[in-house]
């Protein structure tokens, strides 16, 4: 996942962006928040719009909100061990 910010209308955002192993972008957020529940709800967004696929990986940056997040899916079962 790649979460660059930028000004929108005068307010920092945070991009929330998932991608395939092809570099294709598979879904987006902006939020005006990075924290844990942003992070979950991203991951949850794109969980749910891939159906029964799930992902082999995930990269993520060192921001903690990300381990808690995955945590957090895991031990709800929405991610796989």
């Amino acid at each position: 996942m790649d979460e660059p910010t930028f000004a929108s209308l005068e307010k920092w955002t945070y991009l929330y962006r998932a991608v395939d192993s092809e570099g294709n972008t598979i879904d987006f957020m902006l939020s005006p928040y990075r924290d844990l529940t942003a992070a979950k709800h991203f991951l949850q967004l794109v969980l749910r719009q891939t159906g029964q696929i799930r992902p082999r990986v995930i990269n993520v940056d060192e921001h903690a909100a990300y381990a808690r997040a995955i945590s957090y899916l895991k031990d709800s079962g929405e991610l796989s061990a």
